[in-house]
């Protein structure tokens, strides 16, 4: 998963941490122009990405000759766009200087991964709880992460 999720980003990550401050330096709308851009392109290539195993998983599965795992490559599938989200936009909040906000968000991915597998695990029983309660981890801090950077 985390390949792909380098695939996703296609190194537009390091890429914000170097240009945000010099765009910043003359305006702070040209940064957030730079931002908007970058996250619509890695958006794209991270559904790109998603779909091609999404539809994939199953022969992936098929040729590696182990059938069980196939719906955890539906789930890896579901994991890439908000974990390539995270990614990028703790990347950008380094390159703004805003490192208690890059704080914020690296524990708060602690704290609602630990709150939701709390509430999972008093609320269900399910071997697969720890893959469910990361994903919806994931989807919550993601979208969470896009509004710190504005």
């Amino acid at each position: 998963m985390e390949i792909l999720i380098i695939f996703g980003l296609m190194g537009t990550d390091v890429g914000l941490l170097r240009l945000i401050p010099t765009h910043r330096e003359t305006n702070m709308n040209s940064a957030r122009g730079l931002y908007v851009r970058v996250l619509k392109m890695v958006l794209f290539s991270s559904l790109v990405v998603s779909l091609l195993l999404l539809f994939g998983g199953g022969w992936l599965a098929r040729v590696q000759e182990k059938e069980l795992i196939a719906p955890f490559y539906f789930l890896a599938a579901i994991f890439i766009i908000p974990k390539t989200l995270f990614k990028l936009n703790i990347e950008a909040l380094r390159g703004l200087k805003e490192f208690k906000k890059v704080a914020i968000q690296n524990m708060s991915l602690a704290i609602t991964n630990l709150t939701v597998l709390i509430v999972l695990t008093v609320l269900f029983t399910n071997k697969f709880i720890p893959v469910y309660g990361y994903l919806i981890t994931m989807c919550i801090v993601g979208s969470l992460a896009t509004f710190l950077v504005f």
